[in-house]
């Protein structure tokens, strides 16, 4: 009866512990080390790296941040900011080199076309892009426009989401199932067997 009682409490363990990698998602900042001197910009530090501007506790991967920039660069334009200005708070907030990238060229005169070319290369902004460059040689609002591209970048991250929580849950249950089904067996059907051939033989 040893081997069940060690199972059985193996599985509890299991059961209680917290995955190793939602421990390591909630502290990717460990690694990084403290973010050196740099101003403070919308609520977080900014530190510069190897590729560009870093706010807060570390730069952001994903839809998500593509869709916050979205949306900021929306808000920048509704708060009457110009190209320049709104694509050049969005490389400063979200650690997006492409943005400030954009921004500089825009400063300097570069044909649009050639300095939205370094936002169409992030995931989901080829019709920001598009949009915007447009927009510098027609006068037209944008702002619509983005934000439907916001709305649908939000549910695609969703979705990234949701896919994300269902291969997390078959992960964490394989090695519960690993350890419950041999106890089931020993604890379960066993000792019928065990009975049953006792009372034949």
């Amino acid at each position: 009866m040893l081997v069940p009682v060690v199972l059985i409490l193996i599985a509890a363990h299991l059961a209680t512990a917290p995955p190793a990698w939602r421990l390591s998602q909630r502290t990717p900042w460990l690694s990084r080390g403290r973010a050196r001197d740099g101003p403070d910009v919308c609520g977080a530090t900014c530190a510069p790296g190897a590729g560009g501007a870093t706010c807060g506790p570390g730069a952001r991967d994903g839809s998500l941040s593509v869709v916050t920039d979205v949306e900021l660069f929306c808000a920048c334009l509704e708060a009457g900011l110009t190209h320049e200005q709104a694509a050049h708070a969005v490389g400063v907030c979200g650690g997006a080199t492409a943005w400030l990238a954009v921004s500089a060229f825009l400063a300097v005169g570069v044909d649009p076309d050639t300095a939205w070319e370094q936002v169409r290369a992030l995931p989901g902004c080829a019709d920001i892009a598009s949009l915007a460059s447009a927009s510098t040689r027609t006068g037209a609002s944008i702002v619509a426009g983005c934000r439907r591209v916001a709305d649908k970048l939000t549910q695609r991250a969703a979705d990234e989401r949701t896919a994300a929580t269902e291969r997390a849950g078959v992960l964490i249950a394989l090695p519960l199932t690993t350890c419950f089904l041999p106890a089931f067996f020993l604890l379960g059907l066993v000792p019928v067997l065990v009975s049953l051939g006792a009372q034949f033989f």
